[in-house]
């Protein structure tokens, strides 16, 4: 299991000074990635823009692991963020991982944009293959490359909620997924449990069980991480939203050890 920082690109952690601070100490203190929400309107001011500021924690920082978490593919031009990845990428050589998804619908509605998820779920996979396209040194349209040899190898991870009737869309070109468990009155938002792992995986491709990345929320849940261990998740990402920065800071430093069995 790997332990990785969920980083809400508003709020406490809007300010690009202090998310590079988090992860030059995640990096001391043993985490394994920091990854950055991409969201317009959180209800949590300031906000700053995921991707410049994951390239200064890629210059800042040497081992973890970094990338946004979840690009809204369908409200970001695939070719730009070709781009933009591609160019991450050779900041922070295998270090960075593309995460993508619909994206929230009032992220798309606050701008006039059309949020129907199934013009979204078009665009996101329409947009996956084209990442891949430039990726391998093909054309992106006719006439048009964006290299003239392929790029190492970037793993993307595709999300969507779950349990789930339709596919997640992009997985034919994913390497993981990250999904996201239903909202429940009861409950609020929990992490799925080992059993709804399994049936996850065994809903998608094999080529995309690379990686399993579970939403932790608040803590481990009801289950210890070696039950998720075995149902196959290899990420658990330790959620900061709604939670004072003083917190943060603390989580950050007590190191992904307050997750194991026997911690506290």
């Amino acid at each position: 299991m790997r332990y990785a920082l969920y980083l809400p690109n508003f709020g406490p952690t809007g300010d690009v000074h202090t998310v590079i601070d988090l992860a030059r100490r995640a990096e001391a203190t043993g985490w394994d990635a920091v990854f950055v929400w991409d969201h317009f309107e959180a209800g949590a001011l300031p906000v700053l823009d995921p991707w410049v500021a994951l390239a200064a924690i890629a210059t800042q920082t040497e081992r973890v692991m970094l990338g946004p978490m979840i690009v809204p593919l369908a409200r970001r031009r695939p070719q730009k963020v070709a781009l933009e990845a591609a160019t991450l990428a050779a900041l922070a050589p295998g270090r960075f991982i593309l995460g993508v998804g619909l994206g929230a619908p009032h992220d798309f509605e606050l701008f006039g944009e059309d949020s129907d998820w199934r013009v979204r779920a078009g665009k996101v996979d329409a947009g996956v293959a084209t990442l891949r396209r430039a990726w391998a040194g093909e054309e992106v349209v006719p006439g048009l490359r964006f290299f003239d040899e392929p790029l190492p190898h970037i793993p993307v991870w595709v999300s969507g909620g779950w349990p789930r009737k339709q596919p997640f869309h992009g997985v034919e070109h994913a390497d993981g997924v990250f999904p996201i468990s239903q909202w429940s009155e009861e409950n609020g938002w929990q992490p799925l449990s080992p059993q709804q792992v399994r049936e996850c995986l065994a809903a998608v491709p094999e080529h995309a069980r690379g990686d399993f990345a579970i939403w932790g929320f608040d803590d481990r849940g009801a289950y210890d991480i070696e039950e998720y261990e075995a149902a196959g998740v290899t990420w658990w990402t330790v959620d900061m939203f709604q939670r004072p920065l003083e917190e943060r800071y603390a989580i950050v430093e007590a190191g992904p050890k307050r997750y194991l069995v026997g911690s506290s």
